[in-house]
């Protein structure tokens, strides 16, 4: 996304899938965002407004604390989410059904993965944790996978494959492949991180992540214009805007 979207009327219906907690007699909150692994779960977000808890199909009770997980549609004024219907367990009528998510990518992105070294250098727990450090500093620094799931590794550079290849294999003799990407260096993708992380609370950031292509995945609960504009601003120092991804957790109602 390289501009804030439109302004979202407040009247406007959204949708999400989460799970629905409340614990004890406090308001019931919808969590769009991490949720702890106890029993019973924990986790916050938005109050919620009009919820019926015989409408929520499946849901638990334990501890003082009930919860479920449902498709939810209303309102939400900044603070509050306020129901237009009811929770239900498929979802809202007019929503397409989400494609699943695809299997990872992890290209190997050389035909000769060996040249100057060989396959057997490839069990060298420490030379690969001696490459690993190399990558950490090393000016340009993308990315990096493995792409036979164990040894076999592949780096992304902003500068010279050739001369970064080089510089690998004084410490690397397993299978190694280097190309050169027109993205931003994995050092200024922390660093914008870092600095979203820093105004979650003020703007409703539920996390944020780098991708191997360089773009900063940022996850808000609602990406209006004033929250997409925190968040450019915010890496501006690092990121431009087309290198970030803004994705709201409350989405609209196809009309």
């Amino acid at each position: 996304m390289t501009e804030p979207p439109p302004p979202i009327p407040p009247e406007t219906e959204l949708w999400a899938h989460g799970m629905l907690l409340q614990q004890g007699t406090d308001a019931p909150v919808l969590c769009v965002g991490g949720v702890m692994e106890s029993y019973p779960p924990q986790c916050g977000g938005p109050e919620v407004v009009g919820l019926d808890w015989a409408d929520v199909a499946e849901h638990e009770d334990a501890f003082d604390v009930r919860w479920g997980e449902a498709y939810v549609v209303g309102t939400f004024d900044g603070r509050r989410f306020t129901l237009t219907r009811p929770p239900s367990t498929t979802v809202p009528t007019g929503v397409p059904t989400p494609a699943p998510e695809p299997e990872p990518d992890f290209p190997q992105l050389c035909d000769d993965p060996f040249r100057g070294g060989s396959q057997e250098a490839g069990e060298d727990l420490d030379a690969q944790a001696a490459l690993q450090a190399r990558l950490t500093d090393y000016p340009g620094y993308v990315a990096s996978w493995v792409s036979n799931g164990r040894n076999l590794f592949n780096v992304t550079v902003t500068g010279d494959p050739e001369q970064a290849w080089s510089d690998f294999r004084e410490v690397w003799r397993g299978g190694l492949c280097v190309a050169q990407r027109d993205s931003p260096p994995q050092k200024d993708v922390l660093a914008a991180q870092e600095a979203v992380t820093g105004i979650a609370d003020e703007v409703g950031v539920l996390g944020a992540a780098g991708t191997r292509t360089g773009l900063l995945e940022v996850d808000v609960l609602l990406a209006d214009q004033a929250t997409v504009t925190a968040v450019h601003r915010a890496v501006a120092p690092w990121l431009s805007p087309k290198q970030v991804e803004v994705t709201g957790a409350l989405q609209p109602v196809p009309g």
